[in-house]
């Protein structure tokens, strides 16, 4: 199969070679800027309006183009990685292959990312995973807002806000790597049409093969497998782990005027099943190598904008995003006596948004009126066969699968008003009335206080966020199959029994957040800038696992013996902060482009009445990197130091203390030859010293460690015409 891959991989870059054909200058880097002209960038992500980024009511970065080649970065993990104050967990679980945390706010429910300001990752719905599928190819920048903007964007703007914004100069650009086994293809065109600018992108993405086996081989013990008639499926001489690649194919289109936009966005993602377990998790699970969760992601929008006058607009903007598991998704385990066991779950959101933007005076006022209709059909126990059948049984029983369909409606209304006191004072206040027709009313806050004088740019902020429980968390169910009751409870009369499942709990309420912080940049000259933040962060309210016994009431005469269900039982405390700078020069001989970030997060979590240090951090990183660029070459050396991590699992000694996982150090090179004007070659080293380390697992599991990739060597082409 490999040999297969690499003979079609071959044939078509070779194809894709001989049919690109120069037609045009490479297109100029408008960002290769002096540093001191960077706060001065007009970003949209943190209002909705355009407004310089040193008067942004957030904390807010910007990454150019002119990095982002630079770096090498392909897709948004790559470019996450090297930001401060995220931390980036691969492998992190099974079926969902990434997950990404800011500021010790773990999980992408937390979190928005866009394109072009409009959501295209459906975080009210199910958790997919981040990776390949928002590659950066036709991307003109990344704007990354830190911190809780659901004042703006609603109740899951809770961790921060990551903004694609589309390359729109005129041209194409074909971008090609592989290292023989893994592959990935992007390009992106731009023209006009009519009065229109066209922009369409696509990629198709494939990961080696991995062999986490040999690499780690105490984690992944050769034992024979047994189902529930102590038959062997699986014997221990026939055990080889060998894992599905993740697979992603993705496309965009960006049709814009001076009037109207319309854009389209699609990904598809087949994530192993398996790839996370490790230890003993491995001894109740076949290593097939097609089991797998494959999610698709797509959506549409259309957006009008009128113009009154000089100071006044409207944007309409109606949009249409879905998520969806392919039925034919599934897994082998323990849990169904190593049967297929397909999943699917699809989540539906069409919302049209009204946002009018005037100014007054001194005031800059952003205010908008949004509706948004929710459909989510989240996943359900194991199914014997796909999903089609709406009569279905349990595996091993007459019950019928429930489904818990579930539709909702949202209704907001806010406005923001940004006040220019002087010339360096700035005020912003922002208030957002929310509805729902599960909940109640929510009210929700932003305040900044913005000073901006002789190159130094301070900001105090304070948000109120919410997280709103999705469906796919309210009526996640699953388990172990249905057995005959084994008769060892004298109470118990019901036909079947259940050893282990996860239970639904429609009375989830939402998660609150309270967000205090400081921010402050300050350049010594155009080529150098030290920025600096610290930030308090009280989460209420937060859902967290409990452990129930003999829970009768969810199937018809039926015992789950143990069972798992979520309860908002937990607050927790987060504070740390961030150090960094970037330093940017041009030398007699070369430039250099150098950068540097310390991350520090710490706090503590009370849950079901203990107080614990919290999971999911990395308490102190520091991620740095260079870039030398001399005549035709750019050479990128980067590196990521972890202190240790902490998992969510206690020790057995102490519940208030985590079990830790070991720190590490990772470097990375990424080499770039400009052949021509239109073709460039491309080296990309990534963990130059084959280091063994691991990130951390989400899960509560005793296997709370994800093993990570060794060295990979991949060489690249781009072209631009």
């Amino acid at each position: 199969m490999i040999i297969k891959r690499k003979i079609q991989l071959i044939n078509f870059l070779y194809f894709m070679t001989i049919d690109i054909h120069a037609s045009m200058d490479m297109m100029e880097d408008v960002f290769n800027i002096d540093l001191s002209t960077l706060q001065n960038i007009e970003v949209q992500s943190a209002s909705k309006s355009a407004q310089l980024l040193s008067e942004t009511p957030a904390t807010m970065i910007v990454v150019t183009k002119d990095q982002i080649q630079k770096r090498g970065y392909r897709s948004l993990l790559d470019l996450l990685n090297d930001v401060a104050g995220f931390s980036v967990y691969k492998f992190a679980n099974a079926g969902l292959y990434s997950v990404i945390g800011i500021r010790g706010i773990t999980g992408q429910s937390y979190l928005k990312i866009l394109r072009d300001g409009i959501e295209i990752d459906m975080t009210k719905s199910q958790s997919v995973s981040v990776g390949m599928n928002y590659p950066l190819v036709g991307v003109e920048r990344v704007e990354i807002v830190y911190g809780g903007s659901s004042v703006v964007y609603g109740g899951d703007a809770v961790s921060g806000i990551i903004n694609l914004i589309t390359d729109t100069h005129v041209g194409s650009i074909v971008d090609i790597a592989t290292d023989g086994d893994y592959y990935h293809l992007m390009t992106k065109y731009t023209g006009t049409l009519n009065k229109s600018v066209l922009t369409i992108g696509a990629s198709v993405h494939s990961d080696r093969d991995y062999d986490f086996d040999k690499l780690y081989p105490s984690l992944y013990p050769k034992v024979d497998i047994y189902n529930i008639n102590k038959t062997i499926v699986e014997s221990a001489n026939d055990r080889d782990f060998n894992y599905m690649p993740v697979k992603t194919q993705s496309a965009f289109l960006y049709l814009n005027n001076s009037v109207w936009t319309f854009g389209a966005n699609y990904s598809k993602t087949s994530d192993s099943t398996y790839i996370s377990l490790v230890g003993d998790s491995t001894k109740k699970e076949l290593a097939y190598y097609n089991s797998n969760m494959i999610s698709e992601m797509r959506g549409a929008y259309f957006s009008y904008r009128y113009l009154f006058g000089n100071k006044v607009n409207l944007t309409s903007t109606i949009s249409y995003d879905a998520t969806e598991l392919d039925p034919e998704s599934f897994y082998i385990n323990s849990g169904n006596d190593y049967h297929n066991a397909y999943k699917y779950f699809i989540s539906e959101r069409i919302a049209i948004d009204e946002t009018l933007r005037f100014n007054i005076s001194n005031h800059k006022i952003t205010a908008g009126v949004t509706a948004e209709h929710y459909y989510s059909m989240p996943k359900s126990f194991d199914l014997e066969k796909p999903y089609f059948d709406k009569t279905a049984t349990y595996p091993r029983s007459d019950i019928n699968v429930n489904y818990y369909q579930k539709s909702w409606d949202f209704q907001a209304i806010y406005i923001q008003d940004q006040i220019k006191i002087t010339d360096s004072f700035l005020i912003s206040f922002a208030l957002r009335s929310q509805i729902t027709d599960i909940d109640d009313q929510y009210w929700l806050q932003r305040m900044a206080l913005i000073y901006n004088s002789h190159e130094i740019y301070q900001k105090l902020l304070y948000s109120k966020s919410m997280l709103i429980p999705r469906a796919s968390i309210m009526y996640l169910n699953y388990g172990y199959f249905f057995i005959p009751n084994d008769g060892k409870r004298d109470w118990d009369n019901n036909k079947y029994q259940i050893n282990s499942a996860r239970i639904p709990n429609p009375d989830l309420e939402a998660e609150w957040t309270d967000s205090y912080e400081y921010n402050i940049w300050t350049f010594f000259n155009k080529n150098l800038y030290l920025f600096g933040s610290v930030f308090y962060t009280k989460m209420q309210s937060v859902i967290r696992d409990t452990v129930l016994y003999n829970i009768t009431t969810l199937f018809p005469d039926t015992t789950i013996l143990k069972a798992k269900q979520q309860f908002n039982n937990s607050w927790a405390e987060l504070y740390g902060g961030e150090l960094g700078f970037m330093f940017k020069k041009s030398f007699n001989y070369f430039d250099l482009d150098t950068w540097a970030n310390y991350s520090m997060i710490d706090g503590h979590e009370l849950i079901n009445n203990t107080l614990t240090e919290l999971p999911y951090i990395r308490p102190h990183q520091i991620k740095a990197g260079s870039t030398i660029s001399w005549r035709n070459f750019d050479l990128t050396l980067s590196g990521n130091w972890v202190d240790i991590a902490h998992a969510d699992y206690s020790t057995k000694t102490d519940p208030s203390h985590k079990k830790k996982i070991a720190g590490y150090i990772i470097g990375d090179l990424y080499f770039k030859y400009k052949y021509t004007d239109y073709l460039n070659f491309a080296l990309t080293i990534k963990n130059i010293g084959d280091d063994r380390y691991y990130s951390t697992r989400i899960s509560t599991s005793t296997d709370y460690r994800s093993p990570q990739e060794s060295r990979q060597i991949i060489f690249g082409l781009f072209y631009v015409f």
